[in-house]
C-alpha cells in the first residue's frame, strides 16, 4: 500500500499545545441518547455516485461524461434519471443541486450554472480575476475537495474556495466565487491560532460544514473546530476533545524528508479528525474523529488493513454555539466516514469498504433522540 493511500485516509499531523478554553468537551461514553440502524441503498455503486450531493432527501449524481443526473431517493430508494447536455467539452468533477432548475457543476476549473433544464447554461472561469487575492490568501490556486460536492454559500450565490502553501507568513485561507458578480472575496479566516508561523503544506486541507449563519471547519491534524459568521464577520476557534491521550502531532511541514518507515510510525501515533458536518434540521454539528493507535502492525498483516481494523473512531455531537452535546464510541474496523452525509433520517455513515454488500452501497444512519 503506497502513501498516497495513507495520506487519504490518514492527513494528521499539528503541534502539541494545552488549552484552557472552558467549551473544551469531555469524553463521554453514555450511547442512551443515540440509536444506530443498518440502512442499506440496494442498486447503487459506489464509484457511480462519487460525483454526488445529498440534499431534500435525495442523492444527486452524474456520470463522469456529464450525460445524465440521476436522482436517489433516500427514503423510497426509486431512481431517476435526467438526461444532460451540458456545453462544449465540460465534465463534472463535483455539484451542487441548488433547486430543481439550478444545478452547479464543476470541473477543475471551471463553474457551469445549468438552468431551466439546460436551455440556460452559464460558464465561469475561476483563474479570471483571481490576482485580486494574490495578496490576501496562501496560494493562486483554488481547492475544491474540502466536502464531497461543492461548498455553496446560498445566502451569498457564491462557491467557497480553499487556498493554502507552505507559507508561514498570515494569510486568509478561504474565498468565495460569487455567480452573481463574477468575482472573488476573501474572507478573514486564518488557519487556527495554534499554527501561527508554522510553514502547513498543501497536504494540511480541512473539513468543512456550512451551518445557519456561517460556516465551520477542522484540520485533519487539530482537535480545534473554528468558526466563522457571515455576520460578524469573526473567527471563533473551539478546541474540542473526544477521546484521552494524544490530541495532535507533529506537523507536515518537511515531509518530502520522511522516509517510508518514519511516515508509517507517525500515521500509527497519530490522531486524526477525519469529517466534519452540519445537520440542519436538528441544528447540530457532527465531528467524526479518530484517537492515535499506538500500536504496531504486525510481520505480515497488511498495512491498511490493520489501520482500518483497529483504529477507533468516535462520533462527537455539538450544538451551533459549538458546545459538546455528546460524545460517542464506534465500533472498530466498521465504518468509513469519508462519505457520510446527512438527510433528514440522521447522519449516514458507510461501511468500511470490506464490509460493503456486493449489490447495495450500505452502512448504519445514527440519530438522536428528542
Amino acid at each position: 500500500m503506497g502513501e498516497r493511500q495513507f495520506v487519504y485516509i490518514f492527513l494528521i499531523s499539528s503541534l502539541l499545545f494545552e488549552w484552557s478554553c472552558t467549551n473544551q468537551g469531555s469524553v463521554l461514553s453514555n450511547t442512551d441518547d443515540i440509536e444506530a440502524q443498518p440502512l442499506s441503498f440496494s442498486g447503487l455503486d459506489p464509484f457511480s455516485t462519487r460525483i454526488s450531493h445529498v440534499a431534500d432527501d435525495t442523492l444527486f449524481f452524474v456520470d463522469e461524461a456529464g450525460g445524465s443526473l440521476s436522482k436517489f431517493s433516500l427514503m423510497d430508494q426509486s431512481l431517476s434519471q435526467v438526461e444532460l447536455k451540458l456545453v462544449g467539452d465540460f465534465r463534472p468533477s463535483m455539484l451542487h443541486y441548488i433547486s430543481a432548475d439550478s444545478i452547479l457543476f464543476y470541473d477543475g476549473a471551471r463553474l457551469l450554472l445549468y438552468r431551466d433544464g439546460g436551455a440556460d447554461q452559464q460558464t465561469f472561469s475561476l483563474f479570471e480575476g483571481l490576482s485580486e487575492l494574490e495578496e490576501e490568501v496562501y496560494a493562486e490556486y483554488p481547492y475544491e475537495r474540502i466536502a464531497n460536492s461543492l461548498v455553496y454559500l446560498p445566502n451569498q450565490k457564491s462557491v467557497l474556495f480553499y487556498f493554502a502553501k507552505a507559507d508561514a507568513s498570515k494569510k486568509r485561507i478561504f474565498a468565495g466565487y460569487s455567480l452573481e458578480t463574477k468575482s472573488w472575496t476573501s474572507f478573514p479566516v486564518y488557519h487556527p491560532g495554534e499554527f501561527d508561523g508554522v510553514a502547513l503544506d498543501n497536504t494540511t486541507f480541512p473539513s468543512v460544514a456550512v451551518g445557519q449563519s456561517g460556516f465551520a471547519f477542522i484540520y485533519s491534524i487539530s482537535p480545534t473546530i473554528s468558526s466563522y459568521s457571515f455576520e460578524t464577520a469573526e473567527q471563533l476557534e473551539f478546541p474540542i476533545s473526544s477521546f484521552e491521550g494524544k490530541q495532535s502531532a507533529e506537523p507536515q511541514t518537511m515531509r518530502d524528508s520522511w522516509d517510508q518507515a518514519y511516515f508509517q510510525n507517525w500515521v500509527l501515533t497519530s490522531p486524526n479528525y477525519l469529517k466534519l458536518l452540519y445537520d440542519p434540521y436538528r441544528k447540530v454539528y457532527y465531528r467524526v474523529s479518530q484517537e492515535a493507535l499506538e500500536k504496531e502492525v504486525p510481520l505480515g498483516e497488511d498495512y491498511y488493513t490493520f489501520l482500518l481494523r483497529n483504529r477507533q473512531l468516535y462520533l462527537t455531537v455539538l450544538n451551533e454555539k459549538l458546545e459538546v452535546l455528546g460524545n460517542y464510541p464506534l465500533e472498530k474496523g466498521k465504518y468509513d466516514p469519508s462519505n457520510a452525509f446527512v438527510f433528514s433520517q440522521g447522519l449516514w455513515i458507510p461501511y468500511a469498504s470490506e464490509l460493503m454488500e456486493k449489490e447495495a452501497v450500505s452502512g448504519e444512519v445514527f440519530s438522536l433522540e428528542q
